[in-house]
């Protein structure tokens, strides 16, 4: 399966049950978002989950590895890397 097409997949099943999940047995790791807004015109600009996730970084240890413990985040981002 490319992994344009397993994102897409995925990406069309979580908006259509309205959930936030990471697909089970991923092959290729992933970073996943969701926004929600009252304002039913909002459009997410493609830099809002790049910034959201970049703001994490304060959260992340670079001497030890580590994320805070207060932060509840689990696994290290892609993009730091």
């Amino acid at each position: 399966m490319k992994l344009t097409k397993c994102a897409t997949d995925w990406a069309k099943r979580l908006a259509k049950f309205d959930q936030m999940q990471h697909r089970p047995e991923n092959l290729f790791g992933e970073n996943i978002y969701m926004c929600r807004s009252s304002d039913s015109s909002y459009q997410v600009k493609g830099c809002d989950p790049v910034e959201k996730w970049y703001s994490e970084i304060k959260n992340y240890d670079f001497k030890t590895g580590q994320w805070s413990e207060q932060t509840g985040i689990k696994n290290k981002k892609m993009y730091l890397w």
